[in-house]
């Protein structure tokens, strides 16, 4: 089977924050109960890990923290479902569709070269959006980012859109298990 190609995979990724806009504009309600649903999920006990041939996986609880100075002041940190992968020396970081306050986080980080905790430049997915609002962020390539642990790390991000509209935050994530 061959790997799946790149533009695939970001439109993949795309499609959740496409939904989080178009079930926005809805009234909301389904992202709310979504939201809630997600909520009971992380708080229910899940399995620390599940092992993979070729790499690890650790998923389940976790949580965000996000120190974001645009669009808006926000200092937070908040239970989110987080998943944290490494599989052939790729680590991955995902965390989709958390509530931060009023906002809307989805967040994907992808390491190649991934040799275990340190310093890296990875592929980061970053999109936030407001009650009414597009989703800001994108996809930046070359973010410098650090993982302290199988199960943690940290980056900043910044991105200014077409329109001017920038994100910029510094976030810290916490996988479930470790």
């Amino acid at each position: 089977m061959s790997p799946i190609p790149l533009r695939r995979r970001l439109l993949l990724l795309a499609l959740p924050a496409a939904a989080i806009l178009l079930l926005g504009g809805c009234g909301g309600g389904s992202l709310r109960a979504r939201g809630q649903v997600q909520a009971e999920t992380a708080a229910s006990p899940a399995p620390a890990s599940t092992a993979q041939a070729g790499g690890s996986s650790t998923s389940g609880g976790g949580s965000l923290t996000l120190a974001m100075t645009q669009p808006r002041s926000l200092s937070t940190t908040v239970p989110a479902t987080v998943t944290c992968a490494e599989r052939l020396g790729r680590y991955t970081v995902t965390a989709n569709d958390v509530t931060a306050q009023d906002l809307r986080v989805t967040l994907r980080a992808v390491i190649p070269g991934y040799t275990g905790p340190g310093s890296y430049q990875a592929r980061v997915t970053f999109l936030v959006a407001q009650p009414g609002t597009a989703a800001l962020g994108g996809t930046t390539a070359g973010v410098p980012l650090t993982v302290n642990s199988a199960t943690s790390g940290r980056f900043s991000y910044s991105s200014t859109g077409p329109q001017g509209r920038t994100v910029a935050t510094s976030v810290s994530w916490h996988c479930a298990g470790g």
